[in-house]
Order: structure tokens, then sequence, then C-alpha cells
């Protein structure tokens, strides 16, 4: 260690028994050994990851005034429907759930507006209000609406449909690796 003032030296706190049984509980574990532990543990990344990513996707996709609660409840149930297991299938399940929720938003503004026209179709209404009963009598405005409902239903059966056929190919892949001759036994049981 150069003699640099700057730099403390310091003598371990540590007794002769305390090292020693440092070294001891050091000797006992480095990480999972069974195939299943290394495999559950090689996943770790991915879900802490994930939790991180969920208040992102909620900042990107929520407008003021909607319920993050409700969003993430609806993220936590498409996750624990469809288990995502790779970074990608967690992205088609990511896209599931923003195409709902847009749906869901669709089909709120939607009753909103109907539900306003409806009660305050007066002369002398607010702006807002001859605003919605302008849109609600619009058919533009309906198609429109029409257009994001189909829109965000398309949206979700894609993902849904190319989490479905990565999770197929997932599967053959390790098919293939159980079948080869002389494979290695790291590979027989790892998750899809």
């Amino acid at each position: 260690m150069p003699d640099n003032p700057k730099i403390p030296l310091i003598d371990s706190p540590l007794s002769p028994k305390q090292r020693e049984a440092s070294r001891a509980n050091g000797r006992k574990s480095h990480g999972p050994v069974t195939p299943a532990g290394k495999a559950r543990s090689s996943r770790n990344a991915l879900h802490h990851g994930l939790h991180a990513r969920y208040g992102l996707l909620a900042k990107t996709i929520l407008l003021p005034g909607e319920s993050r609660a409700r969003f993430d409840d609806l993220l936590t149930q498409f996750r624990l429907e469809f288990a995502p297991a790779t970074y990608v299938e967690n992205v088609f399940v990511e896209q599931m759930v923003v195409a709902q929720w847009r749906l869901m938003r669709t089909w709120n503004l939607e009753r909103a507006g109907i539900c306003h026209s409806a009660r305050n179709a007066e002369p002398d209404s607010d702006h807002a209000t001859r605003d919605a009963v302008s849109v609600l009598t619009d058919p533009t405005a309906l198609r429109a609406f029409n257009y994001l409902e189909m829109r965000y239903e398309r949206q979700f059966s894609r993902s849904l449909e190319k989490l479905v056929k990565i999770r197929a190919l997932h599967r053959a892949a390790h098919e293939n690796q159980r079948n080869e001759p002389g494979e290695s036994n790291k590979t027989k049981d790892l998750p899809i």
C-alpha cells in the first residue's frame, strides 16, 4: 500500500475468531447449485428490472386523473395470468395491458360523452357540455370512437398472438435441446 497521507490505514476491527467465522460463512454458499435453482436465479434480473419498469410504463400511459392503482392492478392481473418468463414475453404482456387500458379509456370517454349530452343538451349549457353534445352528434366523432376501439382490440390480439408464438418457439427449442445427444444437464431443466 503506498504511503499516501490521504488514504488512512485502518486496522481490521474483527478479532481472529470473527475473521474465521466470516471465512466459514463465505465457504458455505456461492449461489444456487441445482439446475432449478440456477434457472430461478437467472430470472432475478428480469423480475427486478420489471418492477422498475412498472412506474415508467404507468407514467407513459396514464393521463392526468386516471387511476394508477387500477392500472397497476390490471398490469398485475395480466402478469399473473400470462407469467412472462422472458423480456420479450413481458413486452407482449405490457402491450396487451396498454391496449386494454386504452380500450377501456375509449369506452369511458364515449360513455361520459353520451351521459353528459343526455343530461345537459340545453342551449344555455356551458362550453364543455356543448362540445360533448357536438362530439356525440357528429358522425365523424362516433366513427373515431369506433376506430379507436377496433385499433386497440387489434393491438391486443396481435400482442397475444405474438406471445403465443414466441412461447411455442421457446418450447420447440427446449424440446430440441432435450433430444440432442450429448447435451448438458444444465439446459435440461431450464424453464421456457
